[in-house]
């Protein structure tokens, strides 16, 4: 399930959520490494960071979002979380301007999934506060992440689950995938394509 959490721009009658600091220590006796969020314009370390977190953190490798930079003209945003100089968590941004939708700051656009990759609740927190503050200093309609499980944060107003992931692991071979289909998907539905043993999806109007 493909949750998208959007928190409308500050205004003078809601700042608390705009207020919060983007570097935090712990509060217990045992002193913890401060948590520092950076915006930075060369995302060096992500893919380092992203490859052992596996199918989910793979819609926010740096190449996605400068490919969506440079073929729609979007302005891109990348914050990270950094401690103890290693990186702790990460957030990539594109500014979308729509007609329909108006501007919007959103991670990510014409994906199903982005949103915040953290290895603690607190980084991921602290990343929110600071594509929040991007929102207003922005002023955009509004940020959209697009996270596939909830993350709680008191400035996310709103949240949508409208939209359902349906993922199929591929076989070794591409018989194995067509033999995997379940015969009622046949004739209509799925079919071998005609030629050099190519495969093609449709689906007939009932």
């Amino acid at each position: 399930m493909i949750t998208d959490l959007l928190v409308q721009p500050a205004t003078s009658e809601t700042p608390a959520a705009f207020g919060q600091t983007c570097a935090r220590t712990a509060s217990t006796a045992k002193p913890t490494a401060t948590i520092t969020v950076v915006q930075t314009t060369q995302p060096a370390g992500w893919e380092e960071f992203l490859r052992p977190r596996g199918d989910a953190a793979f819609p926010l490798h740096p190449d996605w979002t400068r490919t969506l930079g440079e073929a729609f003209g979007h302005s891109l945003h990348w914050l990270e979380a950094r401690q103890n100089q290693q990186i702790v968590g990460v957030l990539p941004l594109v500014v979308v301007q729509s007609r329909l939708f108006g501007r919007r700051l959103c991670s990510l656009p014409y994906l199903n999934s982005g949103g915040v990759v953290a290895d603690t609740k607190e980084a991921a927190s602290l990343l929110i506060d600071r594509a929040v503050q991007l929102a207003s200093d922005l002023d955009v309609k509004h940020l959209e992440l697009r996270h596939e499980r909830a993350v709680e944060h008191p400035a996310l107003n709103q949240t949508f689950t409208s939209k359902v992931h349906l993922r199929l692991p591929l076989p070794g071979t591409a018989d194995e995938l067509w033999d995997g289909f379940k015969s009622s998907l046949s004739p209509s539905g799925v079919r071998r394509h005609p030629g050099h043993g190519e495969q093609q999806q449709r689906r007939d109007a009932e």
